[in-house]
């Protein structure tokens, strides 16, 4: 019992000096990850791409060898489905960089050139208000001063989205060199899944005792499913989210409905207080651009908020990879240090399969504990 106390006590120790060299070192890491990450970017967008569009292809594949095919051509179900799904893939890429990304260019434009116009509506309402409610000339002042500073930042946070968006536009041919290298690495890894996965089976068991490969194999079969799921999740999320404000914001007549329905979609990729993120940054953009929609936009983004939790969230997207709140604040804090915005995106699953397999750990020690407990409590009956 002393010398597992001692064990659990140095690995406690070990793991802690570990996590604190790294939140010591995250700049001089970084630099590490983003080195090794530009090199290996085609394979890692090949690799995700595979794991998000595996769950869209297997449910494509079954339905297609039952209802088409009545389970008597495998291989041609395989193909058209690999064909469909790709084809679905391409054609939301091709939407978003040749529609969504232009029109979120040209409304960020927009937006910033009519800032100083926004700004003068504003202070006339806050004005108008003041002499309404008998405030001091002082008061009114210190109120312009806030709004003042408020326009000043919100021009320079989407000054510097659109000038990220320019880039990437601009950017288009490492991107698409990328993406097609990406593309060709994940048609092989969903068409030789089966081999892949018994060639890394038997790598595992040559150079690695029974037990071990069994937690080896294991930890990367929870891994892979970790992240399917998350992924489900998060882009079912934005979807979602995305579509239903886009649809609110052009019946209430919301000016720039794309920019504010992409904000709030993309802030759903990170889960807990994601939304709550874009729906600021949003709601600060109203109260800029149209000061008297303001209360009615964070009322139904509350209602919403609420809905998507109850229904959504609860019954399509079936949360499996629940964290805690801690644990996902970290993961997005350490993430976002190290590998930007898209670090804060994939810290998260890399923070549920961490969490998931400390729980394994915890459980299967707590188990064992419990039978040494019941082992040593029947010898000493016996010896009595």
């Amino acid at each position: 019992m002393n010398k597992k106390l001692f064990k659990d006590c140095l690995f406690l120790i070990v793991y802690s000096l570990v996590l604190v060299i790294v939140l010591l070192n995250l700049d001089m890491i970084s630099g590490v990850v983003g080195t090794i990450l530009a090199v290996l970017t085609p394979l890692f967008i090949g690799v995700i791409i595979a794991l998000i569009l595996n769950v869209p292809y297997m449910y494509t594949k079954r339905f297609i060898l039952r209802r088409v095919f009545h389970k008597k051509a495998p291989r041609a179900a395989k193909m058209i489905s690999l064909i469909f799904v790709y084809i679905v893939l391409i054609l939301i890429i091709f939407l978003v960089i040749w529609f969504v990304i232009p029109e979120l260019i040209a409304s960020g434009q927009q937006l910033i050139a009519n800032m100083e116009t926004y700004y003068n509506n504003v202070t006339k309402l806050v004005s108008d208000i003041g002499e309404r409610f008998h405030m001091t000339q002082e008061d009114i002042s210190e109120y312009l001063s806030i709004f003042r500073n408020l326009f000043d930042n919100t021009s320079q946070v989407f000054t510097n989205i659109l000038s990220g968006l320019v880039n990437v536009t601009s950017s288009i041919v490492g991107f698409v060199t990328n993406f097609f290298f990406g593309i060709i690495f994940s048609v092989y890894l969903l068409i030789d899944k089966k081999g892949l996965k018994t060639q890394m089976t038997n790598y595992v068991k040559a150079f690695s005792g029974k037990r071990s490969s069994r937690w080896i194999l294991g930890t990367i079969r929870l891994s892979k499913s970790v992240f399917e799921n998350y992924m489900l999740q998060r882009l079912t999320d934005v979807f979602i989210s995305g579509f239903i404000f886009l649809i609110f914001s052009s019946i209430f007549g919301f000016n720039y409905p794309i920019l504010i329905s992409a904000i709030i979609g993309i802030s759903c990729m990170i889960p807990g207080f994601g939304p709550f993120i874009g729906g600021f940054l949003s709601s600060i953009l109203i109260l800029v651009v149209d000061p008297g929609k303001f209360l009615l936009f964070i009322l139904f983004f509350l209602i919403l908020n609420q809905l998507e939790r109850m229904f959504i969230i609860s019954k399509i997207i079936k949360k499996k990879n629940n964290v805690p709140s801690l644990w996902v604040l970290v993961a997005v804090y350490v993430g976002g240090r190290i590998a930007g915005f898209g670090g804060m995106l994939f810290a998260v699953p890399v923070a549920a399969i961490l969490y998931k397999l400390m729980k394994e750990i915890i459980f299967y020690y707590r188990e064992k504990n419990y039978k040494n407990e019941d082992s040593d409590s029947n010898e000493n009956l016996n010896i009595r």
